[in-house]
C-alpha cells in the first residue's frame, strides 16, 4: 500500500480456508492427498485416496512433474452440486475443476455402475493440471489451452470413450476446428467444448507418437520462455503448427477420407462402367453373329 506522501506498507501475509460448508465432510489422509467426501462410507474415501495415488504414479510415465507435498480431493456426489460451489460460470458443464495454485481438485461422482470409471477419468485429469503449474507456473501461465487439457487427458486411467466417436463425426461432417482455434480459450458451449477436448487429446496423442516426452520436454521449455502458441510448437518441434494439424489429420481420418472419396466417385465408376460395357457386349454380340468358316 502506497501513501499520498510516497511511503510503502505492507501489512502481515495471511491465508484462509475456503471451504463449502453446506455439506458435513468426511475426510481420510494418505500420501499427499486429503480426500474430502460427504456421501459414502469409509470403503468410498479409500477407493477415492487409491484411485488419487495411482493417477499420482501415472502422471509421471507421460512427462516428468512436480506435486505439492499436500493437495485436496472434494467429492461432490453430483455435478449439480459441484457446479453451485463454483462462483465463475464459464464452462458450466465440466465435471471437474482444479485450483492448481492452492492444489485443490473438485470433482463430481455420482452414484451408479460408472462412478468407478468417472473417478478415473476425472482425479488423473484434474491432477496433472496441479502438477503442469507446479512444476512451472510461468509455462502453465502460457500453455495453449490444447496442450494444457490435452495432457490432462491423456494421463486419464479410463479415457473418455465418446472421443473418437465425436472426432469421426465432426470430420465426416467438415466440423473440426482449427487446432490453432484451441490456443487460448475452448467454446463455452457443451458440444462444441466437448470437441475441443476431444481434439486435443487426440492431437496431444499424435505430438507424442511423432516426438515421444522428448517433444512434450521441449514444448514445455518453449512456452516457459514466453513463446506464443503457434511459436511454441515451431520452436521445439521444428514444424509449424497448421502443418502439424493437416498431419495429425491425415493420420487419424485416413479411412474415413477414403471411404469418403470412394463413395464420391462411385456414381461416376458405375458410369464409366456402363460406358465402356456398351461397346464390348456389342463387340461380343456382333463376334456371335458373324458366321463360321462351316457355315460358309
Amino acid at each position: 500500500m502506497n501513501t499520498p506522501d510516497g511511503e510503502t506498507f505492507s501489512s502481515p501475509h495471511n491465508n484462509f480456508e475456503y471451504v463449502d460448508n453446506r455439506y458435513q465432510w468426511r475426510s481420510i489422509a494418505g500420501g499427499p492427498f486429503t480426500i474430502h467426501w460427504y456421501h459414502g462410507d469409509l470403503a468410498f474415501g479409500e477407493e477415492v485416496l487409491n484411485v488419487s495415488l495411482e493417477a499420482l504414479m501415472g502422471t509421471q510415465e507421460l512427462l516428468v512433474v512436480l506435486f505439492p507435498q499436500h493437495m485436496d480431493v472434494y467429492v461432490y456426489d453430483d455435478f449439480q452440486a459441484l457446479q453451485a460451489a463454483l462462483s465463475d460460470g464459464g464452462q458450466d458443464w465440466l465435471a471437474g475443476r482444479a485450483d492448481p495454485v492452492g492444489g485443490v481438485i473438485l470433482v463430481s461422482l455420482p452414484p451408479g455402475p460408472d462412478q468407478r470409471l468417472e473417478m478415473e477419468r476425472q482425479i488423473p485429469h484434474e491432477l496433472m493440471h496441479i502438477g503442469l503449474n507446479y512444476t512451472d507456473s510461468h509455462a502453465y501461465a502460457n500453455l495453449p489451452t490444447w496442450f494444457n487439457e490435452g495432457l490432462a487427458s491423456l494421463v486419464e486411467l479410463y479415457p473418455n470413450p465418446e472421443y473418437q466417436t465425436l472426432l469421426d463425426r465432426a470430420f465426416e461432417s467438415n466440423q473440426l476446428m482449427p487446432i490453432s482455434s484451441l490456443c487460448y480459450s475452448f467454446p463455452n458451449d457443451a458440444q462444441r467444448g466437448l470437441l475441443a477436448y476431444a481434439e486435443s487429446a487426440s492431437f496431444t496423442q499424435y505430438i507424442y507418437d511423432q516426438y515421444g516426452e522428448p517433444g512434450f520436454n521441449r514444448l514445455m521449455a518453449a512456452y516457459a520462455s514466453g513463446m506464443n502458441c503457434e511459436g511454441g510448437v515451431e520452436q521445439a518441434l521444428g514444424i509449424d503448427l497448421e502443418e502439424m494439424d493437416a498431419g495429425w489429420r491425415r493420420e487419424n481420418f485416413t479411412d474415413i477420407t477414403i471411404a469418403r472419396t470412394y463413395q464420391e466417385f462411385l456414381p461416376w465408376l458405375v458410369l464409366l462402367l456402363v460406358i465402356i460395357a456398351g461397346p464390348v457386349i456389342l463387340a461380343i454380340s456382333i463376334s456371335r453373329k458373324r458366321p463360321t468358316k462351316e457355315e460358309l
